[in-house]
Formats: structure tokens, C-alpha cells, sequence
């Protein structure tokens, strides 16, 4: 909210932890009406997306060291790795149902 102000700062607080308090009602019926006001909602296919991209990105650096990835099971961590990170997003996003 603080680096981005204004009502973009409350829409990407929205996405981010899913706290739309902030968003001024104009917006909010505006996105409503054209159908994405979904998208500020974390469910959890954000969560499975947040954790897909972490684990692809992880696949990738490890990819960088092929000394270290051909001898260890970077698959499994990177998977544990994105496991904990969505852990950490769920715990931030304030652990709503939908998101688990």
C-alpha cells in the first residue's frame, strides 16, 4: 500500500493478502460489473500458482549448477521449498478457507 498508494495500492494489497477494505466502493462495483472482481480473492488456485511458479523458478537456478542438480534431488527441493513458501503466503494471507 505504502511503495504503490492510492487505490492501485489497495487493489495490489487486495491481491496480495486479500484485504479489500480499502478499495473504494467505485472500483469495487466497477469490477463487479465487468466480472474480474474475483480476482482479488485468494482461493486456492492462487495458492497452487503462487507454489508452481516458485517451484519452476527453483527447477530453473538449480538448473543453473549442474554439478549440484546432476547428485541431488533438486526436484524434491524445490517442491519442499515451494511447500514452505505457500505455507508462509497462506499463514500471511490470513489462512481463509477458500485459500486452503
Amino acid at each position: 500500500r505504502n511503495s504503490i498508494g492510492g487505490s492501485e495500492g489497495e487493489i495490489a494489497a487486495a491481491l496480495i493478502v486479500g484485504v479489500r477494505a480499502g478499495i473504494p466502493d467505485e472500483i469495487n462495483e466497477s469490477m463487479r460489473r465487468t466480472g474480474i472482481y474475483h480476482i482479488i480473492s485468494i482461493s486456492g488456485l492462487h495458492m497452487a500458482l503462487v507454489a508452481g511458479t516458485i517451484m519452476f523458478l527453483l527447477r530453473g537456478a538449480f538448473a543453473l549448477f549442474p554439478d549440484f542438480s546432476s547428485r541431488r534431488p533438486v526436484k524434491k527441493y524445490a517442491a519442499a521449498i515451494a511447500l514452505a513458501s505457500i505455507a508462509a503466503y497462506l499463514v500471511i494471507s490470513g489462512i481463509v478457507v477458500a485459500a486452503e
